[in-house]
């Protein structure tokens, strides 16, 4: 089984300020959540042209994630990929979840400062399975297009593997 791998820029622990991070092991789902359209837990083998969904947990940390992040309307996007191992070809791109900083369902944690921005929050439906048969590697991006910082924030995590049929 391919571990999950989650960098962020700035990566967690490199600035006391704010870090930006992704869950690696939400549920042993590997990073990234993958359920049925009824959000039951999937084998990760799917049928194509069957919808799913895909979900991940965010993480904000620092002094500045529950002190001025978590209490401005600052927006951020989460994009899923399906990267393809077999047969080649690009990318697809599964769907985006815009969300922002000041959401009141997101968990504040004091100590350490952090802000988490967990599942349901954070899920995709994926309506009709775009994916062609084969082997996949599930990708998640987070992004601020107007972080309020003088260096950029973004962050990524590879998920499992998805078989189509």
């Amino acid at each position: 089984m391919l571990e999950p791998e989650a960098h962020g820029n700035p990566a967690p622990g490199s600035n006391p300020l704010i870090t930006l991070d992704f869950d690696t092991a939400i549920a042993g789902s590997q990073g990234i959540e993958v359920t049925d359209a009824d959000l039951f837990p999937s084998p990760l083998i799917i049928a194509a042209g069957q919808s799913f969904n895909v979900a991940t947990e965010f993480i904000l940390a620092g002094i500045w994630s529950t002190s001025w992040f978590h209490t401005h309307h600052i927006q951020f996007d989460i994009n899923y990929y399906a990267e393809p191992m077999t047969g080649g070809g690009p990318n697809e791109h599964l769907g985006t979840i815009v969300m922002f900083t000041d959401n009141v369902a997101a968990v504040v944690h004091v100590v350490p400062p952090s802000v988490s921005y967990n599942v349901p929050l954070t899920r995709v439906a994926v309506a009709k399975n775009p994916l062609s048969p084969g082997l996949y590697r599930l990708t998640a991006t987070a992004s601020f297009s107007s972080a309020p910082c003088p260096w950029p924030l973004n962050a990524y995590i590879t998920g499992p593997v998805l078989e189509v049929y």
